[in-house]
């Protein structure tokens, strides 16, 4: 509810896409179903990861640039998707465009650089499926996802296609998002990055 309040993109130009990975989750889904504000409605039928829930939405998407959100994220103050989408367009080697979040532990942005003339940092650590804004061309030409990786793996594969860098809006100025609800990291899964 606090993106769409928050999402400074002209309406008609928009396409709201929701996926819903949890089948166990009926109340979820009944909710999900009562939504008018969602134009594309997605049903997993088993929990299959990110990758699997990655295929299906960018097998729908026809859009230029694609807004990542999930259900965990609260929006703290209006996202500028257009100055977003100049920034992007500004530099081939942005993979991303993240907002800058509250953080939820120490030393989250190891390495970011801010210019004095840029809204944005420069950070050259890892890809994030944090809340972000992208080219969907980043994503289809490395589609189709695993069904099971890491923001590493994803980093590295982009970094070969010359990816090399995410932008961070807003950074040190003020936050975009907070995160909801526990953070449990499956760190065992990181494997020595």
């Amino acid at each position: 509810e606090t993106l769409k309040k928050y999402f400074q993109y002209p309406e008609e130009k928009t396409t709201w896409m929701i996926i819903d990975d949890d089948p166990a989750s009926t109340e979820t889904r009944e909710y999900i179903r009562q939504q008018k504000d969602f134009e594309i409605k997605l049903f997993n039928e088993k929990n299959k990861g990110l990758g699997y829930s990655l295929n299906r939405v960018y097998a729908e998407i026809d859009t230029e640039y694609v807004f990542h959100s999930e259900d965990d994220w609260e929006y703290l103050r209006s996202i500028p998707v257009l100055r977003m989408i100049e920034a992007l367009k500004s530099r081939s080697d942005l993979s991303q465009m993240l907002l800058f979040r509250e953080r939820i532990k120490e030393n989250e942005y190891v390495g970011a650089r801010q210019e004095e003339d840029v809204p944005y940092a420069e950070y050259y650590r890892v890809f994030s499926f944090n809340s972000h804004l992208a080219r969907t061309s980043l994503f289809l030409e490395n589609y189709p996802f695993p069904l099971n990786f890491t923001e590493w793996e994803y980093t590295f594969k982009l970094r070969k296609r010359g990816h090399t860098t995410s932008g961070i809006w807003g950074y040190k100025k003020e936050y975009f998002v907070r995160h909801i609800g526990p953070y449990n990291p499956n760190v065992k899964s990181w494997k020595n990055y």
